[in-house]
């Protein structure tokens, strides 16, 4: 009788435990993270989604003209919908600074860096094994 009571006690602990981790807590790695200008996505500049993102997601950024500088600070894949109708349009600076290792950049046209021959429409600083294409 006393096998029986001990093996119930330990069913109802193990059962009793929570099995989640709520999601606030917890990191999902390769989500997707949608922005349009026109404000059909999750955000409608690029920075914001760049801000709020984890590692590893993915940040797909519909047709249109994006008038800011972005600061990527994390591992990310930046995709554009094509570089023939996604336009980062910077202003003043580097048009894109990327500060962290493995980032990956496609789809976009980059254009109106800073006009001083410093710098550049995309700045790498001291990173390894980012990708940029189209």
């Amino acid at each position: 009788m006393r096998r029986v009571t001990v093996l119930v006690s330990l069913i109802y602990l193990l059962f009793s435990i929570p099995l989640f981790v709520p999601c606030d807590l917890c990191e999902a790695a390769g989500n997707t993270i949608y922005v349009d200008d026109s404000g059909g996505g999750d955000y409608t500049s690029i920075q914001e989604a760049i801000n709020i993102a984890n590692e590893s997601n993915i940040i797909y950024v519909y047709s249109g003209i994006y008038n800011e500088n972005l600061v990527i600070n994390k591992t990310i894949i930046l995709q554009g919908e094509g570089s023939g109708s996604t336009t980062i349009s910077g202003s003043g600076d580097h048009t894109v600074k990327i500060f962290a290792d493995n980032v990956s950049i496609s789809g976009f046209t980059i254009k109106n860096t800073g006009v001083s021959s410093s710098f550049s429409s995309v700045f790498l600083n001291s990173v390894s094994n980012c990708t940029i294409e189209n």
